[in-house]
């Protein structure tokens, strides 16, 4: 399913296409067609019932893993957090120092990736716990929302200055640079839905896919850049090194749809010990700040 080819599968799994098309048979033979090979590679009802079902088992075995360690009074547990990269560059060093200090031999896997490929790992059970954005509801996963977090333009005083604006003037966003983020970004869609909003284009754009760097340019400024919440600390830290008249402005976006949902997702089936507890109060706690 993963790999959508039967010659990528059976390489993974060190096995020749023979052994894993007779596999695949006796399994057809117990539980009807699995696939449709033509026009598309898919599964049927029969397979995603199958395939769904055996990642809940995989999600129910780590858990039992992790129980029994519990049992045995085991001190050395590991955590596999998941968390989209930009989050974790903000997040992870305060979230593993609060957490080290309670649990200090409990591991912490981490895993940066995007929200949508962080939902199947957990739905794999290849995690235990992840932050996500916007995060797709699904039966098997619980989510707990943290934070609503608004979206801001940033720009620089001088480059304000220079197109004789005072302020952050809507009406005058078309004759603004911008340094936007690659098109499958979020905060880029969200970008994009603002310009149709207002019916503008930028006079010109760069693409920027980290978000450091973009408030770095900004600061020079070399165009307006969006921004959300919780990245204004790092504006803030900028605007330490920089003059008055050069230091960077936030604009919250004048759209009561822009912000984005911040939730900490589980599996329902997974483990539910203290120390993914802590993890995840701090965790909740610091996502708040």
């Amino acid at each position: 399913v993963e790999e959508q080819s039967m010659a990528r599968a059976a390489e993974k799994l060190y096995l020749s296409q023979q052994n894993l098309s007779n596999s695949i048979k006796r399994l057809e033979q117990q539980y009807g067609t699995l696939f449709q090979r033509r026009p598309q590679f898919r599964l049927t009802a029969e397979g995603r019932a199958l395939y769904q079902t055996l990642q809940q088992i995989q999600v129910l075995e780590n858990n039992l893993t992790v129980q029994l360690r519990e049992i045995k009074r085991e001190d050395a547990g590991n955590i596999r957090f998941g968390i989209p990269a930009t989050r974790g560059r903000l997040l992870l060093p305060q979230l593993l120092k609060r957490f080290r200090c309670q649990f200090p031999h409990t591991q912490v896997d981490l895993i940066l990736d995007d929200t949508e490929q962080l939902e199947q790992k957990l739905l794999r059970g290849e995690l235990d716990l992840m932050l996500g954005i916007d995060v797709t509801p699904q039966p098997e996963l619980i989510s707990t929302i943290c934070s609503r977090e608004k979206i801001y333009l940033v720009a620089s005083r001088e480059l304000l200055r220079e197109h004789g604006m005072k302020e952050w003037e809507e009406e005058r966003l078309a004759e603004l640079p911008f340094l936007l983020n690659p098109p499958i970004s979020r905060l880029r869609q969200e970008a994009e839905r603002y310009f149709r909003r207002l019916s503008v284009a930028p006079s010109r754009s760069a693409v920027v896919g980290d978000f450091e760097l973009q408030l770095l340019l900004a600061a020079q400024g070399e165009g307006v850049c969006f921004c959300t919440q919780m990245m204004l600390a790092k504006m803030k830290e900028i605007n330490q090194r920089l003059g008055q008249e050069e230091q960077l402005c936030a604009f919250p976006l004048r759209d009561e749809n822009a912000y984005f949902v911040l939730s900490i997702v589980r599996h329902r089936y997974g483990a539910d010990t203290r120390a993914l507890a802590v993890f995840a109060d701090i965790l909740a706690r610091l996502v708040q700040e």
